[in-house]
């Protein structure tokens, strides 16, 4: 979220850490398929220096635990890495912000990260079986079946996850339902 914030001096910009953090990823990803010249380097450069220096300005020991993300910690090639960056904006909101929130970004974070487990991991016939029936009844759907699987180590707890998300839909209310299709709630359901 960019937010245009008057001052003593004039207009400031206030960007959320997390927004930051994951349009950084995806420059620095995009950069892989585009010709970069070497002031587009520096670009990139100056954008990582001058994130690192404006966190490590807010909070020192926050911005330590946070270097490792601006650095590719996230991997800007996800294909959920807008919906992981909705979700990890949404949960640091709930945090309050403040330092606090600052400092548990890291393990928010998390979610975006290579080596978490991916629904490419799946077995052919666990994503036929759940991925693929839940794109059946909705797109929304599908995008909450796949990204239940960062939290996941293996195929086993990611089908334990999914049992346990389809039971609680299953006894979810309408407004629990708009909420989960984010307003977009499929006819035959």
């Amino acid at each position: 979220m960019i937010y245009m914030v008057p001052t003593k001096r004039g207009v400031g910009v206030q960007i959320s850490w997390v927004h930051f953090l994951f349009t950084l990823a995806g420059l620095k990803y995009a950069m892989n398929y585009q010709g970069m010249t070497k002031m587009d380097v520096a670009l990139i450069l100056q954008l990582e220096y001058w994130l690192e220096k404006a966190m490590r300005s807010y909070d020192p020991k926050g911005a330590e635990q946070l270097v490792d993300y601006i650095n590719g910690g996230l991997y800007g090639g996800n294909d959920f890495i807008y919906h992981y960056m909705r979700s990890t904006n949404a949960d640091f909101i709930m945090l309050g912000g403040g330092k606090r929130a600052f400092r548990k970004l890291p393990e928010l974070l998390k979610k975006g990260v290579v080596g978490n487990m991916d629904t490419d991991y799946l077995s052919r016939e666990c994503y036929k079986a759940i991925i693929i029936e839940a794109e059946k009844l909705s797109h929304d759907l599908t995008l909450h079946y796949g990204l239940l699987s960062i939290d996941c180590k293996n195929e086993d707890e990611y089908i334990d996850k999914a049992e346990q998300m389809t039971r609680e839909i299953m006894q979810a209310d309408d407004a629990e339902l708009e909420d989960l299709f984010w307003g977009n709630l499929p006819a035959h359901v």
